[in-house]
């Protein structure tokens, strides 16, 4: 059984095409947008009346 892949290199090459460019477009106008891995830790903000000793603010 002998197949014909070097003489259909052109098909390959534009059935590759065909799918490279299309997401080639959408990655440039959508861009990547990071996932929940790259958001790390949590911001607690808080606000004191007066500002808190540091043996108030560390743990025992």
């Amino acid at each position: 059984m002998l197949f014909h892949i070097v003489e259909r290199k052109w098909w390959y090459f534009l059935f590759s095409a065909l799918l490279i460019v299309p997401g080639v477009i959408f990655l440039a106008i959508g861009g990547l947008r990071p996932g929940i891995e790259f958001k790390g830790g949590t911001l607690l903000e808080v606000t004191f009346a007066t500002r808190p000793d540091d043996a108030q603010l560390t743990r025992p």
